[in-house]
């Protein structure tokens, strides 16, 4: 890296890494953490840094490499697969909330994207949140395909029925 190859600092850091990660994954963990600090955007080295990290009980700071790694992307469908991914492994860690923030982001950036939906709307369940799942899902019928506005709008009505005229704090 001193040199200015940093192409090859990532690529031996990637192999040493893997050397490493069955008898010392911490040591592994910490190749790849400076090696991520290297450059931005190597999804390679994201997904494997995200799986040391997962390897060595650091499951929320997975969860951000992955997230992280979906903003470096200019690829819009790499980038959707990558937050889904994320979401996926902070419900899999029992952080609804976390997936809750990157799928309401996904969504506010990208309202046509049908992919966070379901997701979005299942976290906001999950977590208890009736008055934004009735927002989120009326908001989801304005900017959805027309066959299913009805779905969504029945959505919203029925989390406004589970709140019986309560208001969340």
């Amino acid at each position: 890296a001193d040199q200015g190859n940093i192409d090859g600092a990532i690529a031996h850091s990637r192999l040493a890494a893997k050397v490493w990660q069955d008898e010392h994954p911490e040591r592994a963990r910490t190749i790849l953490a400076w090696a991520s600090t290297l450059k931005t955007g190597v999804l390679e080295l994201s997904f494997e840094y995200a799986e040391l990290l997962r390897a060595t009980g650091r499951s929320e700071a997975a969860v951000a490499v992955i997230a992280e790694a979906s903003k470096q992307t200019n690829d819009p469908d790499m980038r959707r697969r990558l937050t889904l991914n994320a979401a996926a492994h902070a419900e899999e860690i029992e952080r609804t909330d976390l997936a809750v923030e990157l799928l309401l982001g996904a969504f506010d950036a990208e309202p046509h994207v049908d992919l966070y939906y379901e997701p979005l709307v299942n976290d906001l369940e999950a977590e208890g949140l009736k008055a934004d799942v009735a927002v989120i899902a009326e908001e989801i019928s304005t900017v959805c395909a027309e066959e299913q506005k009805s779905y969504w709008l029945m959505r919203a009505g029925y989390a406004m029925l589970q709140l019986g005229g309560r208001s969340e704090s």
